[in-house]
């Protein structure tokens, strides 16, 4: 959403707080509707989404560390470091919010609520 939409909607009088619920309200529709199946090729999420198969979750991006490592809490409530592999323009906006992860054993995937993805490499658990 651009800045003058986001304006226009009226979204720049909520607080801080009410803007995390919302961000929490949009990315539980897009993994409802990612979980309901859609196929790729007929989903209109696909772009929002990535190409990447796995299983799609939400996500608390609890720490940016400069944009090449983040620190995530996944919904089983694990915390995983996961290391850019290059550095993440949009992490820092995110810390503190959710965001879709594409958890792999590997390589994993961030969406920010724009769409945008960015690949990590899944680095280790943090306790």
């Amino acid at each position: 959403m651009s800045d003058e939409t986001f304006k226009a909607a009226g979204l720049a009088k909520l607080s801080p707080a009410e803007l995390q619920v919302l961000d929490g309200w949009f990315l539980d529709i897009v993994l409802t509707t990612k979980r309901a199946g859609a196929s790729q090729q007929n989903d209109p999420l696909a772009p929002v989404l990535g190409k990447k198969a796995g299983v799609v979750e939400r996500a608390l991006l609890v720490k940016n560390f400069n944009g090449e490592r983040v620190l995530v809490q996944r919904t089983n409530g694990e915390k995983w470091m996961l290391r850019a592999k290059t550095w993440c323009r949009w992490s820092w906006r995110y810390e503190g919010r959710y965001v879709c992860l594409v958890f792999g054993p590997t390589m994993s995937q961030l969406i920010n609520d724009y769409g945008e993805t960015y690949d990590f490499w899944t680095d280790k658990p943090v306790e």
